[in-house]
């Protein structure tokens, strides 16, 4: 149990706030997002992903454990629209994303109901 601590849990918000904005340097890199309605497409999604995390970081409420698990739940949506699209990261990406967001939602989940909160 400890390793989900208060400190884990900023870790894990900052993460997905960081892994998100990759999301829009990959495209560009890649040339997906290539006209301005994609570009303020992806930085509206960016922007929720960080909203989530700041929210996170600076709100300490019990509920902490569920807002970031549906960021990373969110996330994990993102990278299946993206696998089907194979567009914005490579596939192996998305698939691996997928599993590893999955799995800190499911964690996070489950902590919080063992915590009682």
């Amino acid at each position: 149990m400890a390793f989900f601590t208060g400190d884990a849990v900023q870790s894990l918000a900052i993460i997905v706030m960081v892994v998100s904005l990759y999301y829009i340097v990959s495209g560009l890199v890649r040339k997906d997002l290539n006209t301005l309605k994609m570009i303020g497409i992806y930085v509206a999604i960016v922007a929720g992903f960080i909203t989530l995390g700041l929210v996170v970081l600076n709100v300490g409420s019990p509920l902490n454990y569920y807002i970031l698990a549906g960021a990373w739940l969110l996330h994990a949506t993102w990278d299946v629209h993206l696998f089907r699209k194979n567009t914005i990261v490579p596939r192996w990406m998305t698939e691996f994303c997928f599993v590893y967001d999955t799995i800190v939602a499911i964690t996070l989940i489950t902590l919080a109901i063992l915590r009682q909160y």
